[in-house]
């Protein structure tokens, strides 16, 4: 069922989004715990991006949405990020909440450059939920 529900996200970001988003680095604001993403703008205003996305590791593939929130409007752009991400990947999977804080600058046109940190809440089946905290880095584009 979650699944399913994931994919029927994924389908209606395609079709009803606006702006493609496609990252390649250590873990992204958007897609999660991935090293490649998609994301699609579903709704932006002038601080605010709603979006879904769905990225990959080498053993693991993520599916995400969320909201960023961008705190300026200037060269170098700081944002936070919430969203909820499921988690498919050889040792089982999980739903979590994220939150992300980053900043950007825009490299060239439509390149741009993210660091951040995303914190994630880990549930486990079998042990204590943990609180797991990793530094990202992507480059990404936008068309």
């Amino acid at each position: 069922m979650k699944k399913l529900l994931l994919l029927a996200l994924l389908v209606v970001g395609c079709v009803f989004g606006s702006e493609h988003y496609v990252a390649v680095g250590f873990l992204d604001h958007k897609t999660g715990m991935s090293l490649v993403g998609y994301a699609r703008t579903l709704k932006q205003t002038e601080k605010h991006d709603f979006f879904i996305g769905a990225g990959t590791m080498i053993a693991a593939f993520t599916a995400s949405a969320g909201w960023k929130y961008y705190f300026n409007d200037a060269p170098i752009q700081f944002y936070s990020v919430l969203s909820i991400q499921g988690v498919n990947g050889m040792g089982g999977g999980f739903i979590a909440p994220v939150i992300s804080l980053g900043i950007e600058k825009n490299l060239y046109k439509k390149w741009f450059i993210n660091f951040g940190a995303i914190s994630m809440v880990r549930p486990h089946p079998d042990k204590p939920i943990d609180f797991v905290t990793l530094p990202a880095i992507n480059i990404n584009m936008r068309y």
